[in-house]
């Protein structure tokens, strides 16, 4: 299953719905691009829903990161809504659990986005890279 990217917006926050599997090559590109478009054009604070995430690797991961990272210096936030099994477990594995604020309601976490969420989510990436 390739992976498909649909962008929507709801209460100034770019949902990303994510289906499918998030590998190394095509795909893992594709979510940067998303991701950073989304940033870019639409609205600071993105939302990463991936419910349908049928598959991701180290590369998947390593997009997610990347566009954490780019998205927090820019002033924005980023948070993953509903991740599967797997990919929370990968993510727990990894302590990327601490980076990530991981979130299972799509309107609570809207409402989250906040100008104090993006200072905390500041403080939880000084936080994350202190523990390295």
């Amino acid at each position: 299953m390739l992976l498909e990217v649909k962008s929507r917006m709801s209460g100034g926050v770019a949902i990303l719905d994510i289906v499918g599997r998030i590998t190394i090559g095509t795909e893992a590109n594709s979510l940067r691009s998303h991701i950073l478009e989304a940033f870019q054009h639409s609205s600071k604070y993105v939302l990463l829903n991936c419910e349908q995430v049928a598959y991701i690797d180290s590369s998947g991961i390593g997009e997610l990161v990347a566009a954490h990272s780019s998205i927090l210096h820019g002033g924005g936030m980023v948070k993953l809504l509903n991740p599967p099994v797997r990919l929370r477990g990968l993510l727990e594995m990894t302590s990327l659990d601490k980076l990530f604020e991981i979130v299972d309601d799509e309107r609570k976490a809207i409402a989250s986005f906040s100008s104090a969420g993006v200072a905390k989510s500041n403080q939880t990436l000084s936080a994350f890279l202190d523990d390295e």
